[in-house]
């Protein structure tokens, strides 16, 4: 599906063929390392494990690379990933992982189209869908949206790719789907008003935004100014902290939750980077007596962020 690849010599065509060939390369290149996130004013200290991949000169405009999903998730994916957690306040945690996130690569990477690749699990009107979505935005708001739609069983790999309804979407200029207009600010308290604008100002909206703008606008959360004040924006929010979590693709990451009505938003981020891995919205039980047991009506995982000089040609 797509022109380039961020790393040489993998087409990210094939989830399971790019899995085979990242996780043969991290077997020699990387090392394990534990970042430790003290967290001030609850005497408590959280030890996240985080994969520190070190970067070679053929890593390029990639943020966020995953495998694919874990397997046999995807026949489970409206099992909420976070069911229980230590419900304590995010600020102290997240305001302490504002201050010690890196660059990574996609933070250089200026020219070309953003682009995003993505898979949505989520059920409306009883019909459960999977959606892998491969996005090419150019500075002008125009570009390209490539999906394939299947069952939310399918599994995606290169011949399951066959079966799937295919749908793409090319946009003019200004066409394409907006989250905020213009750049995002470094200024925490302006960022959450830009946030604010979007969704209706209250935490579980403001966590919505997040995870719209991680597909939607990857580039706009490339730099690292714009992540620290997204994250301390988002620690003055009133977001719960969950503590040590790990996405569907098994990536270990620090998740945060906000509940508004009859719905729970929680956020994954990369503890390393800052950078969004998935977005989850549990539908709570509710007064119906039917309504037994939470379950996932949505779930976003970003496999990859970055730049592409080019759309393909389809």
């Amino acid at each position: 599906m797509s022109a380039e690849s961020g790393h040489a010599g993998v087409e990210p065509d094939s989830i399971e063929q790019t899995a085979a060939a990242l996780l043969t390369r991290r077997r020699r290149r990387v090392r394990r390392a534990f970042a430790v996130v003290v967290l001030a004013g609850l005497g408590a200290t959280l030890a996240v494990t985080a994969m520190v991949q070190e970067t070679g000169p053929h890593d390029r405009a990639s943020a966020v690379l995953a495998p694919q999903p874990v397997g046999g998730w995807a026949g489970r994916w409206q099992d909420p990933l976070i069911t229980a957690g230590h419900d304590q306040p995010a600020r102290e945690p997240l305001l302490a992982l504002a201050g010690t996130i890196r660059a990574s690569t996609i933070d250089q990477q200026q020219a070309g189209f953003e682009y995003a690749h993505a898979l949505q699990w989520a059920a409306a009107d009883g019909v459960a869908q999977v959606t892998r979505r491969s996005l090419w935005r150019a500075p002008d708001d125009s570009g390209l949206l490539v999906e394939l739609v299947g069952p939310a069983a399918a599994q995606l790999t290169a011949e399951a790719d066959h079966s799937l309804q295919k749908v793409t979407s090319r946009f003019a200029a200004g066409g394409m789907f907006t989250v905020v207009a213009g750049d995002l600010s470094t200024d925490p308290e302006r960022l959450c008003a830009q946030l604010d604008a979007t969704d209706g100002g209250h935490a579980a909206q403001r966590l919505h935004a997040v995870g719209s703008l991680a597909f939607w606008h990857p580039h706009l959360l490339a730099s690292i100014d714009v992540r620290q004040a997204l994250l301390t924006c988002l620690a003055r929010s009133g977001l719960l902290f969950r503590g040590a979590a790990t996405d569907r693709a098994g990536r270990a990451a620090v998740a945060v939750t906000a509940q508004h009505q009859s719905s729970r938003m929680t956020a994954l981020f990369d503890p390393r980077t800052g950078h969004v891995l998935a977005f989850e919205d549990v539908a709570l039980p509710g007064a119906d007596p039917t309504d037994r047991a939470a379950s996932v009506a949505s779930y976003l995982l970003i496999i990859e962020q970055g730049r592409r000089t080019r759309t393909p040609d389809l």
